[in-house]
């Protein structure tokens, strides 16, 4: 929501990883608002209960259709960068990895 610079797509690896994070802000939300509601349950069982385990897997069902099928594609813009990996020479090496790790 306060990532203006580009659309998320640029920002995140992937539809279905920005999916999923989605699905966890619902299924916290749910969580939160279950203590508010009347303190009534069915079988002992709060009724939150099986709406998040429907929601869980309705989001997953939503997850596995983004991943076959996107509903968006990427688009190159003024902020996309090509992703090329580093060359080995600007890489530390291990036995100053190994004396800033036993420094720290």
């Amino acid at each position: 929501m306060v990532y203006r610079r580009a659309n998320l797509e640029h920002a995140a690896a992937s539809a279905p990883n920005m999916m999923q994070n989605g699905l966890l802000i619902g299924l916290l939300a749910l969580l939160l608002l279950a203590p508010t509601l009347p303190d009534v349950t069915v079988w002992n069982i709060h009724p939150v209960t099986p709406i998040l385990l429907g929601f869980y897997f309705y989001g997953t069902r939503l997850i596995q259709g983004a991943v076959d099928n996107p509903m968006w594609y990427p688009s190159v813009t003024s902020d996309t960068r090509q992703d090329e990996p580093e060359s080995e020479s600007s890489l530390p090496s291990l036995s100053r990895l190994w004396t800033e790790f036993l420094v720290l």
